[in-house]
């Protein structure tokens, strides 16, 4: 019954929280393969499962950090732009960590989008007269190692990957 999850949100999380933790226990290759509703309460677990597995392949504190950033805000644009916040969209997710290295693939059905068109933000405006939003993109490229989106006629796909 969706009324039980609308008002209690914390135990959908908790619940998908649960699994992913379970998946990434019993992957021995530390690849793990899920599907999320590309909802807001998702990220938090995927960002957190995505931290573990990091720390199992013995990434740095701060290349681990970087991977959660990247990935909060990827799903926060696939959330926000590629479905436009509709709750029925869908994110399928695969995370292999290992031998010093992350990759994190995401995969939606959504409306794709032109990178290229994407402006690079203003480095000359101070943070207090940025206007909110625009940074996504250029975080990532900026905190992993390799940003790769590809659009498509059904899905689009971004891979980005953190070495050691």
């Amino acid at each position: 019954m969706t009324l039980g999850v609308a008002l209690y949100p914390w135990m959908f999380a908790a619940v998908l929280f649960a699994l992913l933790i379970f998946a990434a226990l019993v992957s021995r290759s530390r690849i793990v393969r899920l599907r999320v509703p590309a909802r807001l309460d998702s990220i938090r677990p995927i960002t957190a499962l995505a931290s573990d597995l990091a720390q199992r392949a013995r990434l740095s504190d701060q290349a681990v950090f970087q991977c959660r950033l990247a990935l909060d805000e990827a799903c926060m644009n696939i959330i926000e732009h590629a479905y436009a916040f509709d709750p029925e969209g869908e994110i399928d997710v695969v995370i292999e960590a290992g031998q010093g290295r992350c990759t994190i693939q995401l995969i939606d059905y959504g409306q794709p989008y032109h990178p290229p068109a994407i402006p690079e933000p203003d480095r000359d405006i101070s943070l207090e007269d940025a206007s909110p939003g625009g940074l996504g993109l250029y975080l990532m490229r900026r905190v992993m190692d390799e940003v790769r989106y590809t659009p498509g006629p059904r899905s689009n796909c971004l891979i980005m990957v953190k070495h050691e």
